[in-house]
């Protein structure tokens, strides 16, 4: 059972953000990482916050750290990015 649905919530953000390969560059890249921050502190939480880790637990804690891992690498780049 699919009990997730964080790339769902991912997916809206990916054409406004403001980076150089974006669409429309509405919201800010440092935004969109402090949103990926949450979602995946949420996603490493979620089985004991709502009570399931006695069923599955390891690919929520697996992907959660690895967005976070992925949010601390591409920090460095919001330095590069334009904010016009």
């Amino acid at each position: 059972m699919d009990t997730d649905n964080t790339g769902c919530r991912h997916h809206p953000l990916q054409p406004p953000n403001r980076y150089e390969l974006s669409v429309a560059q509405v919201i800010p890249y440092k935004v969109h990482l402090g949103i990926d921050v949450v979602s995946g502190a949420l996603l490493l939480i979620s089985p004991w916050l709502f009570g399931f880790s006695s069923e599955v637990f390891w690919p929520h804690v697996v992907v959660g750290i690895a967005e976070l891992g992925v949010v601390a690498m591409s920090w460095d780049a919001t330095s590069r990015t334009s904010t016009a």
